[in-house]
C-alpha cells in the first residue's frame, strides 16, 4: 500500500480501489470506463475543433476579409492602419458539436499611431460594439470567438 497526502490507493489482482477520507471507492473497472470517457471525450474536442480550425496563418500588410479557415491573422500596421473584416458568426459556429471557429489577431508592428479595426459581419457586433481596435507599441492580440450569434473576445 501507498500512501500520499489525500489519497490511499489499494491494488490487488482484480481492483483497484481509490480512497479519500475513506468514503470513495473505485473499482478497476468503474475508473478504467471514466477514463476512458474522459478521453473520448477530449479526442472528440480535439477532433471536432481541429477540423473547425486547422489554424490557417495569414500575414498581411494590406486590409484583409477573414474566411472561417483562418485561425491566425498577423496584420503589420507600420505602413498605416489597416481593417480586418471578420466573416459572419454562424459561419464560425460548428452546431453539430457546439464549437466555435477561434480567430486570433495579432498586430505585428510596433508602430505608436496606426492601428487594426477589426470589423464584424453587417449588424453584428463584438462584445456589444460595431468593432474593435487594436492599437498600441505592444505587439496587441485577440481572440474572437461566437456562440453562433454574437462574437466575443478574449485577451
Amino acid at each position: 500500500m501507498s500512501r500520499t497526502k489525500d489519497w490511499t490507493v489499494t491494488t490487488d489482482f482484480d481492483d483497484v480501489l481509490i480512497r479519500k477520507d475513506g468514503n470513495r471507492r473505485i473499482t478497476k473497472s468503474s475508473f478504467a470506463s471514466a477514463i476512458s470517457s474522459t478521453l473520448q471525450n477530449q479526442e472528440n474536442f480535439i477532433k471536432s475543433t481541429s477540423t473547425v480550425n486547422q489554424f490557417k496563418v495569414a500575414t498581411t500588410a494590406t486590409n484583409y476579409t477573414a474566411s472561417d479557415t483562418d485561425g491566425l491573422i498577423q496584420i503589420d500596421c507600420s505602413g498605416g492602419s489597416r481593417t480586418v473584416a471578420l466573416p459572419a458568426a454562424v459561419t464560425l459556429w460548428d452546431s453539430v458539436n457546439s464549437v466555435s471557429n477561434i480567430i486570433i489577431v495579432k498586430r505585428s508592428d510596433t508602430h505608436a499611431t496606426n492601428t487594426c479595426v477589426i470589423n464584424p459581419d453587417g449588424a453584428e457586433t463584438i462584445d456589444g460594439a460595431a468593432s474593435i481596435t487594436l492599437s498600441g507599441t505592444n505587439l496587441p492580440f485577440v481572440w474572437i470567438y461566437t456562440d453562433g450569434t454574437n462574437l466575443y473576445t478574449i485577451g
